[in-house]
């Protein structure tokens, strides 16, 4: 990802550039406890980060049923959680927007100054002001846009 990155900036010749942001999730609806959210290149069309989120933990989950002895110390120590997100599921994807917005600079030396999204979460409202107010724009993906309008018109007969 990070080869992902130089090559879109030195396509580009600067440091912003624009992304298509979306989430997904194990399950559907609104009870997953693990999910994830890729950022693209609009440019390259490569995975610039990924921030996959947890709030589940099967160690944890045994250590809350074990005993506590010499097995449950043993365990417990080496242990490295899983989790790295509480909340709902639905939230996921404006957190791990916000998560790799805020990183961008750091770690991929990039500003995601346009931010290309499906219209179905808060994703944007969370980054539209990470680099300085107003510092990101959205724009719709069109396929999105087509297929919302085809539903709702779909609908009206």
């Amino acid at each position: 990802m990070c080869n992902a990155a130089k090559e879109v900036a030195e396509t580009l010749n600067r440091d912003e550039c624009g992304v298509s942001v979306d989430g997904t999730w194990q399950r559907r609806g609104h009870t997953s406890l693990n999910g994830c959210v890729a950022v693209l290149s609009i440019d390259t069309g490569k995975v610039l980060d990924l921030e996959v989120m947890s709030s589940y933990c099967p160690t944890c989950r045994k250590l809350q049923k074990m005993h506590k002895n010499a097995e449950y110390v043993a365990l417990k120590a080496d242990h490295i959680c899983q989790c790295n997100y509480e909340g709902s599921s639905a939230k996921m994807e404006s957190v791990g927007a916000h998560r790799i917005f805020s990183r961008s600079v750091k770690s991929r030396q990039l500003k995601y100054t346009s931010y290309y999204g499906d219209g179905d979460s808060k994703g944007f409202l969370s980054v539209q002001n990470i680099y300085g107010i107003n510092s990101v724009c959205k724009l719709e993906c069109i396929g999105h846009i087509q297929k919302r309008v085809g539903s709702r018109l779909r609908k009206l007969k």
